[in-house]
């Protein structure tokens, strides 16, 4: 039998919080050419999130950071978020530490030349009382 496939609508995401946790982190390789013709092989975090929303069940977002973790990277704030604590300079730790742990997804909607899309922005921990209201 051959490959078959069904045509399936958008998503109508509300920007927004939503409250999901982290499934999946991977180290990607993108090649990248500067102005004067040089390339570099740059590495990157792709972070899949399910939702834990009602409505939006079996549903993925992915976003990108760099693979640093400085105290002013975006990979850091998400880790810090997802764990509900700074991390302390020079930690250390596992891509399944973060995984399955609630955190807040701030989405936003962006227009591009093929659509609108979700994207996270922002993750925000979640409230101590929400944590224990489950």
């Amino acid at each position: 039998m051959s490959l078959e496939f069904e045509a399936t609508a958008g998503i109508p995401w509300e920007p927004g919080v939503y409250e999901g946790h982290l499934i999946k982190i991977e180290k990607r390789y993108k090649m990248f050419t500067s102005e004067d013709g040089t390339t570099e092989d740059r590495s990157f975090l792709l972070w899949t999130f399910a939702i834990d929303e009602e409505g939006y069940e079996n549903l993925t977002l992915t976003a990108v950071s760099s693979t640093s973790f400085g105290p002013k990277s975006k990979a850091r704030s998400w880790a810090n978020a997802i764990f509900r604590r700074a991390l302390a300079d020079g930690e250390k730790f596992g891509a399944e530490d973060l995984y399955n742990r609630p955190v807040m997804l701030n989405i936003t909607l962006r227009t591009k030349d093929r659509g609108t899309f979700a994207e996270v922005e922002s993750l925000s921990a979640v409230r101590t009382k929400a944590l224990q209201a489950s």
